[in-house]
């Protein structure tokens, strides 16, 4: 199954850019802030290895009380997703196979985490905003410092704002875990994702398993060296997002058919809906 989202972060003392920048930014999170319900589709291409896995999902999204709603378009499983507030702990999934009935399983677990890079409680844009803030605050930066802006590009007809920032600070790193934990846990304590330390960790068998206190592993120090984010002009948010580690791309998201705070019914999480397909 897959979420996205989202994505991820930089930072850097040496630029100095114009201001214009820093108000695209200040924008964008403002409006993401302001998102209280959403729907989109999401064409995530993320690295595993040497290749990159691709899919199409759709989502509804909304904040309080939080529930979600996925739908997995491609590969053409139709697979479906259900959070809301019965369905949180343990999620309601319709993998529209084998074995033919509804399944709760963890949001965490191997089922829906699988070789996605995030699972699917950071589906949408306040993850990303998350992260934004934790760098900034982390390294004590302005966005002017951290930040370019190109002129306007279009994304699909779409004029947008194209910003780039770089994390001359990004490097691997040794580290010591604290305490049993599995590499899962960790990355959510550090902002990081847990298949980009897993792959600097090859000997380490999933994301799953708990490793014992004292482990040493490599790590990233940051998200991402580089992000790249396509910001619409007319909505201030981000509808396409290309996340870069010191090998190249690592991951990259395009949000198509933005539906900005939706009026949805209490159906639209409802595992009864007879547009869904749970049973």
């Amino acid at each position: 199954m897959k979420q996205f989202f989202i994505i991820m972060p930089l930072l850097c003392y040496c630029f100095t850019f114009s201001q214009t920048c820093q108000d695209v930014i200040n924008q964008s999170l403002q409006k993401i802030s302001e998102l209280q319900t959403a729907s989109f589709y999401i064409i995530a291409k993320e690295r595993f290895g040497n290749d990159f896995k691709l899919e199409k999902a759709f989502y509804k999204v909304q904040n309080n009380p939080l529930a979600i709603y996925y739908k997995q378009l491609f590969p053409p499983t139709h697979a479906e997703v259900l959070i809301n507030e019965k369905y949180q702990k343990m999620a309601l999934v319709n993998p529209n196979g084998f074995p033919y009935i509804s399944l709760k399983l963890s949001p965490f677990g191997e089922k829906l985490r699988e070789k996605q890079h995030h699972n699917i409680f950071q589906a949408g844009f306040t993850y990303i905003k998350s992260v934004l803030i934790y760098l900034k605050n982390k390294y004590n930066v302005s966005w002017t410092d951290v930040c370019q802006l190109f002129e306007t590009v279009k994304i699909k007809n779409t004029e947008c704002y194209k910003i780039t920032l770089i994390n001359k600070f990004y490097k691997i790193t040794d580290y010591t875990l604290p305490k049993d934990i599995s590499l899962q846990t960790l990355a959510l304590q550090l902002f990081l994702c847990d298949y980009k330390i897993l792959e600097l960790n090859p000997e380490i068998k999933n994301i799953f398993s708990i490793l014992p206190k004292g482990t040493k592993i490599k790590i990233p120090s940051d998200y991402a060296q580089k992000i790249v984010m396509f910001i619409d002009k007319s909505t201030l948010l981000p509808i396409k997002i290309e996340v870069y580690d010191e090998i190249g791309l690592f991951e990259e998201y395009m949000f198509e058919d933005i539906t900005i705070n939706p009026k949805f019914s209490p159906l639209d999480f409802d595992e009864n809906n007879k547009d869904y397909g749970f049973k």
